[in-house]
């Protein structure tokens, strides 16, 4: 590559994008951060953060993601800690730092072990290895078709009466079936780290189970060495080329998220998640009901290395220009803050607000008995598809962080620390909204 002919296309860029009061600050010659209030136009936008649009610029083979072999990440301070004094103490082998704008850093590490030097009020988000939307550019969905299903969900919700059908189905979800499935994933395998043999027997017993359910399944391969997506889908009788989409990631890790020797029970992240996305099948299938719209079932891989197989998934269908009318994600619902009452932390970042309105709303009608909060924790697979303009929304265990639950990441992560009315009530919740969604059809 010519470093003249490169840094003259960069200021050209740069001009190119700078609509905004504010110019884009480029960082290591491949990439630039601009304000939040820009409208920059880019076919290589990386994201939205707290302090900053992420942009890259990738014409030239020295900035492609692939060339330089490193995972980026933002760091995101917390508190008032000094972001530069915790950075200077950070080992540059491992660790390089593009940049800091605000109480925010683009860092760029060897591998996704990066988590482990930071310890404390950080939060630290996986750029996607991929362009991404912007907000204002989101068409997998067009405005009308959006609002339109927004005002169907709505319109039976503002009635107040519950839907006996729906009723039924969330009636036959099972508090004993859910720990039945923690407690196969977290103790027949050693660990389900996504790079593990073991993750691939995972898969071949996810898939294996969603066949005998009914469902159709395939499997989603999206990088080598890593165990694959399953897809398990019911086609809808009125809809079938529109998709209503829950899901939750099987694989799992411990202190060292490298080491396939470790256990990594992960009977909570996200040993829970799949156990309700299990029972969820289940209880789909049950009664032989016909649903108007298609539904997904996706148990994602590759979650734990930064949203992988998620993220690749949601791309894939993007490409193809999939409709997605709404996806319901799970990551870790089985467990409750001492001296507190069953909560559903829903996630408030990298969400679609008007599904997040309505998904709360189905909540409180379907399962009162569960209190609706928020949780500003990062980051779930939900990511991926609103970061391809899909309408998406996560369920968490808590209003906080994933770091409040004490077994998090550790090999003490077993179903006798979680509490499973919890991932009960939370799965009855997902459900209802899944159901809400693909309309159980009518005779």
């Amino acid at each position: 590559t010519n470093p003249d002919k490169m840094s003259s296309t960069l200021l050209v860029l740069c001009a190119a994008l700078a609509v905004s009061p504010v110019a884009p600050t480029p960082l290591n010659g491949c990439w630039l951060t601009a304000p939040l209030n820009s409208t920059l136009k880019s076919n290589n936008f990386f994201g939205t953060y707290r302090d900053f649009k992420l942009y890259r610029h990738s014409n030239f083979p020295a900035c492609s993601l692939n060339a330089d072999h490193k995972i980026f990440w933002v760091l995101e301070a917390l508190d008032d800690t000094s972001l530069d004094t915790h950075l200077k103490g950070l080992p540059s082998a491992e660790v390089s730092v593009l940049a800091t704008v605000g109480g925010s850093a683009v860092v760029a590490s060897t591998d996704f072990t990066i988590e482990s030097l930071f310890h404390g009020s950080y939060q630290l988000i996986p750029v996607p290895t991929h362009p991404v939307k912007q907000r204002e550019e989101y068409t997998a969905l067009n405005k009308t078709k959006r609002e339109e299903v927004a005002k169907e969900a709505r319109i039976r919700l503002l009635a107040q009466k519950k839907d006996p059908q729906i009723e039924d189905v969330l009636e036959k979800i099972s508090e004993d079936n859910i720990r039945e499935n923690i407690v196969y994933l977290s103790t027949t395998y050693h660990t389900r780290l996504s790079t593990s043999p073991e993750a691939k027997k995972v898969e071949a017993s996810l898939e294996q189970k969603l066949v005998e359910m009914g469902f159709t399944v395939t499997v989603f391969p999206f990088q080598e060495g890593y165990s694959a997506c399953v897809i398990a889908e019911l086609t809808g009788s009125k809809y079938p080329n529109e998709y209503v989409i829950a899901g939750a990631h099987y694989d799992s890790r411990a202190e060292d998220a490298k080491d396939p020797t470790m256990r990594a029970p992960g009977a909570d992240d996200n040993g829970s998640g799949t156990a309700h996305l299990l029972e969820l099948a289940r209880v789909l299938t049950a009664n032989q009901d016909e649903y108007e719209y298609s539904i997904r079932l996706c148990f994602f891989s590759g979650e734990e290395q930064g949203l992988l197989g998620s993220r690749a998934y949601a791309k894939h269908l993007s490409d193809l220009g999939t409709k997605v009318v709404a996806m319901f994600n799970a990551d870790m619902i089985a467990y409750k803050l001492p001296g507190t009452k069953p909560t559903v932390g829903m996630k408030d970042r990298y969400v679609s607000d008007w599904l997040l309105g309505v998904a709360n709303d189905v909540t409180r009608l379907y399962v009162p008995e569960l209190i609706v909060g928020s949780s500003s924790s990062c980051c779930s697979d939900h990511q991926g598809f609103t970061e391809n303009g899909f309408p998406a929304i996560g369920y968490f265990e808590n209003q906080g962080s994933a770091s409040d639950y004490p077994h998090y990441h550790k090999t003490t992560d077993v179903v006798d620390n979680l509490d499973l009315e919890n991932a009960l009530l939370i799965s009855k919740a997902v459900a209802a909204s899944v159901l809400q969604f693909a309309v159980i059809a009518r005779e």
